[in-house]
């Protein structure tokens, strides 16, 4: 073992780990943007605010890099209370990212954010992000458990939302039909605005039905990084694929394999959505 310098899964993150002979530190460096673009498409915390949540959706992941498997799962829960969560997980033998979110349908059926949590663990390494949101005083608190010095207060304007929520949202305004992409997300330093844009159609196969696609690609003028997501409108919008090209041209791509929903109830989610 030896110790080397390699990013955490969010940009302009590092830290130090022991690195497992055999793995360079490019290739590290990409098995954690991997893993950070899987992200993009997953939003499990082991706390839950009530008990037997209601599924409306689950959804199941794996894509591969470099001979290694790398699985995700996602999961959109009702509470009792109607609230909801939105949990994924992201793993393979080296890291495991963890990525929960609470959030309630407001007045205005904006999905408003309650609590974010963000946890990985990279070859030993533990991180844990949380961002609070106060819609009363329109501000968010953020933390970060390891450096507390970087925690901040964000101001809001009303419509923000989460790291994890906000594919939701993309979803959602696919169903009823809307075009217009745009958001803001709150995250642990600042409010980013991101924008995505319908560029074709597609085939999926997912077991042995064909199933046709939505090609949705992140609109960023300001990299050479390219996404894009695949999503099957007669599954609800859930996304397919996700596909990370990298400004070196290394591609990295995760396919949906496993995909539970109650459509009643999932649909009617969506459409409490529309007048946002």
């Amino acid at each position: 073992m030896r110790l080397v310098f390699i990013p955490t899964p969010h940009p302009r993150r590092f830290f130090y780990v022991r690195k497992p002979l055999g793995y360079s530190r490019p290739a590290l460096r990409r098995i954690c943007a991997l893993l950070c673009s899987l992200l993009i498409l997953s939003a499990n915390s082991t706390a839950t605010p009530e008990t037997n949540p209601q599924v409306l959706f689950q959804a199941h992941y794996e894509g591969k890099y470099s001979g290694m498997t790398i699985k995700s799962e996602r999961k959109l829960s009702r509470n009792a209370d109607n609230s909801y969560r939105l949990n994924s997980e992201v793993k393979n033998f080296i890291a495991s990212i963890r990525e929960s979110s609470e959030f309630k349908l407001s007045t205005t059926a904006q999905l408003q954010p309650q609590r974010y949590e963000y946890a990985r663990k990279v070859l030993g390494y533990k991180a844990y992000d949380s961002i609070d949101f106060d819609w009363q005083q329109q501000q968010a608190d953020t933390q970060r458990k390891d450096k507390p010095e970087r925690a901040r207060r964000l101001a809001l304007d009303g419509n923000e939302l989460d790291p994890a929520l906000y594919q939701l949202q993309l979803q959602a305004d696919l169903y009823n039909g809307k075009t217009e992409l745009h958001y803001r997300v709150a995250k642990t330093n600042k409010i980013k605005l991101l924008a995505f844009e319908i560029v074709g159609k597609d085939v999926f196969t997912l077991g042995e039905t064909a199933h046709n696609t939505l090609k949705i690609a992140l609109i960023d003028p300001d990299t050479d990084k390219n996404t894009t997501i695949w999503v099957i409108p007669s599954l609800s919008y859930q996304i397919a694929k996700i596909e990370h090209v990298e400004e070196n041209g290394d591609a990295f791509t995760i396919r949906l394999t496993g995909f539970d929903q109650q459509e009643a109830l999932l649909h009617e989610f969506y459409r409490k959505t529309l007048n946002n």
